[in-house]
């Protein structure tokens, strides 16, 4: 009996839908980056995950842009010397804001974390996080500096995002670049597991009176 929980066990495991980490590759190169790039307004999958982001600045009209040579951030359109391979605020704040959608039914998503690039180690760079209006570093000082993002990682795990717009925004220094942004997905079990379920732990009940029934009899 314990050979037909274990195998039990192994095609309920099988039998879920989807899930797990998802990563959005944004840097030189990226799928991401390259579908929202020149866009104000667009979309991009990663898996059974759809990003809508839009570009802001608080001057001008803001368009994500991706280089071959730099990474993934906002150019301001006809705005001539304003660096478009970042956000900063050259001629005015720049951000993203963005929300998921899923093709599966989860039970939960957690932005785990977004990882920088060219944020310059102890020069003061700082970068602001908003999920649902809310400052995720609000409790300290609002922004994320440099001295908290080892790796240029900055390492959130906050759950159940499906329903928030998220913002990523510049805060102070040199500004940034995007690399990744790393989603956890649970997955909802397909609906044909619970039947299978029920039906195999009924079995395993079955064959264990039958069993002690046996033993009685002898």
């Amino acid at each position: 009996m314990r050979h037909c929980l274990l195998l039990l066990v192994a095609f309920l495991v099988g039998a879920r839908a989807d899930g797990g980490v998802i990563t959005f590759h944004f840097g030189t190169d990226g799928t991401a980056g390259a579908d929202l790039s020149g866009l104000t307004t667009g979309s991009t999958v990663s898996s059974f995950l759809t990003m809508n982001a839009t570009a802001t600045s608080t001057f001008g009209t803001a368009e994500f842009n991706q280089t071959g040579s730099g990474g993934f951030g906002i150019n301001i359109a006809g705005v001539g010397g304003e660096d478009s391979t970042e956000f900063d605020d050259g001629v005015g704040i720049e951000g993203m804001d963005f929300t998921i959608a899923s093709s599966e039914t989860l039970q939960g998503l957690t932005l785990v974390s977004i990882e920088f690039d060219r944020f310059t180690a102890g020069g003061g760079d700082a970068v602001r996080v908003f999920a649902g209006g809310t400052n995720l570093d609000a409790p300290d000082d609002g922004q994320f500096d440099d001295s908290e993002l080892p790796g240029n990682v900055l390492t959130l795990n906050h759950a159940n995002i499906s329903t928030e717009t998220i913002r990523i925004e510049f805060a102070s220094g040199n500004g940034f670049g995007i690399e990744n942004i790393v989603f956890d997905a649970v997955a909802v079990p397909e609906p044909g597991t619970f039947v299978v379920l029920s039906l195999g732990l009924g079995g395993l009940a079955l064959a264990r009176r039958r069993r002690k029934s046996g033993v009685q009899d002898r």
